[in-house]
């Protein structure tokens, strides 16, 4: 139980979605939103979808196994919480 990265991307020139993965399961462990969206004194997990910006790509592609390519796909990234995967 607890929080999961949710990466998903759409092709740039179709804009079709291609893909979607979760990351593993960090528990109560919100690091990567730190090391990332870093929002301050906002809560955002389950509330929202953000771009993935290219000095994020390092932090979020060791935590899944799709290879970010951001030259064809474009990116958004979210955290998710639940108490059941």
């Amino acid at each position: 139980m607890g929080l999961k990265l949710r990466v998903y991307w759409f092709d740039k020139k179709t804009e079709n979605f291609i893909g979607e993965e979760y990351s593993k399961d960090f528990g109560d462990d919100d690091f990567l939103i730190e090391e990332t969206v870093n929002p301050q004194n906002e809560n955002i997990i389950n509330n929202g979808e953000f771009d993935l910006k290219k000095e994020w790509t390092n932090a979020i592609q060791k935590h899944v196994t799709h290879k970010i390519e951001q030259d064809k796909y474009d990116y958004f990234i979210a955290f998710d919480y639940r108490d059941k995967w």
